[in-house]
């Protein structure tokens, strides 16, 4: 690995710090005036954030590491680790959310946003990065 790549790795964890952050936050100001809040705070906000903070840094870091010899191969690479994201999320949270036998729409939203700020952040900075080698 480049020390160029090792740089862009620590420039996504920081933007990525810094949008789930305030993404978060946001998330948690519109919860709060939500009847369920005790419930969903119980679920672990904080968890599904850093969850899918930590695997999104994995998945980049390990597409970044075999750009330089599976440059071809890289949408495959892509598309298990999001496959990998989804069995960890089904394994470790889905029975704290099924527990009563249905998931809200609040349960889907605290899992689904940091998911898709995540997918849609690391596929924008994935395709700046290919898009300058």
């Amino acid at each position: 690995m480049k020390r160029t790549d090792l740089q862009v790795i620590i420039k996504f964890f920081s933007f990525l710090v810094v949008i789930l952050s305030i993404v978060s936050y946001g998330q948690i100001f519109i919860l709060k005036n939500n009847e369920l809040w005790d419930a969903i705070t119980r679920q672990g906000l904080f968890w599904t954030y850093l969850f899918n903070g930590i695997i999104t840094l994995t998945i980049f870091s390990t597409l970044m590491f075999l750009k330089q010899k599976h440059m071809a191969s890289l949408g495959f690479f892509f598309l298990a680790g999001s496959l990998v994201k989804i069995i960890l999320f089904f394994i470790l949270f889905r029975p704290g959310y099924s527990a009563d036998g249905l998931i809200s729409s609040l349960e889907f939203a605290e899992f689904f946003v940091p998911y898709g700020v995540c997918l849609f952040f690391e596929v924008f900075y994935m395709v700046r990065v290919l898009m300058k080698d």
